[in-house]
């Protein structure tokens, strides 16, 4: 970040507003982050920021025919007799298999029960989460 954006644009006789100086700092980091990739002679950063107006999310590399990138959220949701619970949020490209433990024992501890189907894609079917759900019998 640029020291002092906030204080440069804030308290003058015209302001912006706080929306457009959160978005004054994100161009800012922007700004930063080309500067430094240019020092650095790099063309990327794992944490680089595609969007000013959704800086929190981030470039997802899947390799897809028609899409090769994603953008958007990676999202572990449980659902109970009706009920839908957000188990897990997260905007940044990570991998996901190894959340699918640690989502149904976080079921269990609110539920108290072991969901009776566990449906995964590709990415959670590794021998280490289909041996682990073998166990618990799902």
């Amino acid at each position: 970040m640029l020291p002092g954006i906030a204080e440069l644009v804030m308290g003058k006789d015209d302001p912006l507003s706080k929306k457009d100086v959160a978005l004054l700092e994100v161009i800012a980091a922007v700004y930063l982050l080309q500067k430094q990739m240019y020092e650095d002679h790099k063309n990327t950063y794992k944490e680089r920021i595609v969007s000013i107006y959704q800086p929190h999310v981030g470039p997802i590399v899947r390799g897809k025919q028609n899409a090769r990138v994603e953008f958007g959220s990676n999202l572990g949701v449980s659902l109970d007799n009706g009920f839908a619970c957000l188990n897990h949020l997260n905007f940044s490209a990570y991998y996901k298999g190894k959340y699918l433990t640690p989502q149904v024992e976080e079921y269990f501890k609110i539920y108290r029960h072991y969901p009776d189907l566990v449906p995964i894609d590709k990415a959670y079917s590794t021998w280490e989460n289909r041996n682990w759900l073998k166990e618990k019998k799902h």
